[in-house]
């Protein structure tokens, strides 16, 4: 889903809101999408990061409205007054504040001023992997049109770059140490310019900033951690790809790998266009959305969001596992499908026949007759209603 489909989904869902209330809502978000975008990850990895529709609505819906705090006498509503210590107090605190303030926005462009841009170029370097430990930085992988490998970053008085090649690797560590006076993000990027198309190993770390993997390249095995910013691959990968982000979303799209493996503690995940083997992804805090998949396994866990699956088909089991969220299943289909919901309904189509076992604690159940020969599907929730056409 892109950032105007989402917003065209939002605003169906608000239209009980006044029309101030909702476009103030709608342009709260749109920002929200923008500011992910620009911290590196993709339109749809920032979707995802955003949060699942149908639950964002039915949280702003449920807010109450706020009320100034009045007091009346006879009759008539007046503000509760501030008495002038408290106000005397707010004043020296907004005085400190803005002298701090101040000071660090001078030293913040003192130092922005050191800033320059360094390249390093490898000419005929015969690179096959890469190792990348690029800090809080924005991480980008590039072709290079001209044949040259080259890395150009952004380099300070408090952060600078080792960058080297031992053999047929290339490394670029972060060296220094970080301050608040560095670089923003916006300013803070490690861009690597690749010559060739096809590479064995890839292996990113990055403390604070975006990943970005474009479908220009290919890999044997990748494997990405992110602590903080979104991840965005779309380049082949053969054997194994494996990514990790402790706060920021995930967003894979036109991979091959004969296992793939992603795990988010804070952000969506959203996987397009992909064939595996084994598939497996994991969300603590965060919705999932698989679109056209192909693989042998799948197994999602995600304990808060929402679990989406357009046109995916495992050969052989599709599980599911979700604590708080719905599950929705169209033109999907498996072997063996094992599908576990706390607190959520599940619904959907699945493309044959099945063998069916669903239950639901509090919430109705409706399902087609079973039917031998198209594989099992083994369904519960505790809190919510079954729906399978």
């Amino acid at each position: 889903m892109n950032k105007e489909q989402f917003l065209a989904a939002l605003r169906a869902r608000l239209t009980g809101l006044p029309r101030e209330d909702l476009e103030r809502t709608l342009q709260y978000y749109r920002e929200m999408i923008d500011d992910r975008i620009e911290e590196g990850m993709s339109e749809q990895a920032a979707v995802a990061d955003v949060g699942d529709p149908d639950e964002l609505a039915a949280a702003i819906l449920q807010r109450p409205v706020r009320q100034p705090t009045y007091r009346t006498d006879q009759g008539t509503k007046e503000r509760k007054s501030m008495s002038g210590g408290k106000k005397a107090a707010l004043i020296v605190c907004a005085a400190l504040l803005i002298i701090a303030g101040i000071s660090l926005i001078v030293g913040s462009l003192s130092l922005r001023k050191e800033s320059r841009m360094h390249e390093y170029t490898f000419a005929n370097a015969g690179i096959r992997a890469l190792e990348l430990e690029c800090g809080a930085a924005e991480v980008k992988l590039l072709p290079a049109g001209d044949g040259i490998c080259r890395v150009r970053c952004v380099e300070s008085a408090t952060q600078k770059y080792k960058v080297w090649k031992n053999e047929e690797t290339l490394h670029v560590e972060r060296t220094g140490r970080w301050s608040f006076f560095s670089v923003t993000r916006k300013e803070n990027y490690v861009h690597v310019y690749l010559p060739e198309r096809e590479y064995e190993s890839l292996w990113v770390k990055s403390s604070s900033g975006g990943v970005s993997v474009p479908e220009d390249f290919c890999f044997r095995t990748a494997i990405i951690s992110a602590s903080s910013g979104g991840v965005g691959f779309a380049a082949e990968v053969t054997d194994e790809l494996n990514i990790r982000s402790s706060s920021g979303g995930v967003a894979v799209s036109g991979a091959s790998p004969d296992d793939l493996f992603i795990s988010v503690s804070s952000g969506g995940v959203a996987l397009s266009g992909v064939t595996s083997g084994k598939v497996d992804l994991r969300s603590s805090s965060g919705g999932m959305r698989l679109d056209d998949i192909r693989c042998a396994e799948l197994n999602a866990t995600c304990s808060s969001g929402a679990i989406r699956l357009s046109d995916v088909i495992a050969d052989g089991a599709m599980t599911l596992e979700c604590t708080s969220g719905a599950i929705r299943l169209e033109d999907c289909d498996a072997a063996e499908l094992h599908i576990q919901c706390t607190s959520g309904s599940v619904s959907g189509h699945l493309l044959t026949p099945k063998t069916w076992s669903a239950s639901s604690t509090s919430g109705s159940v409706r399902v087609p007759q079973s039917s031998s020969g198209g594989g099992i599907c083994n369904v519960h929730t505790t809190s919510g209603s079954i729906r399978f056409d």
